[in-house]
């Protein structure tokens, strides 16, 4: 079985701005375009880049959706996303 490296990374797409994005880079192009597909049928738009070998989450809802829904194993990422959302998130209005 061959073993996966994926790097996976949460980052604020600006300085000053709210917005996250999620990236992940891999050398395996076939399996970078099997999670492509997972998330194409799961209703995401990832944005792939086969020739630098990553894939992207920009849309800042589908960011949070993917942080809910399927979050992150490492508990480093989800305290980034979490310093990155927070002021934002903090800031909405209450309905």
């Amino acid at each position: 079985m061959e073993q996966v490296n994926a790097k996976r990374t949460v980052y604020r797409v600006e300085k000053g701005k709210k917005r996250v994005r999620i990236e992940l880079k891999m050398h395996n192009k076939k399996l970078l375009e099997n999670v492509n597909n997972a998330l194409l049928s799961l209703d995401y738009h990832p944005l792939i880049y086969l020739e630098r070998n990553r894939l992207a989450l920009a849309r800042q809802e589908e960011v949070d959706r993917y942080f809910k829904e399927i979050g992150f194993h490492n508990p480093k990422h989800t305290k980034r996303y979490l310093s990155l959302r927070e002021n934002h998130l903090s800031r909405a209005p209450v309905v």
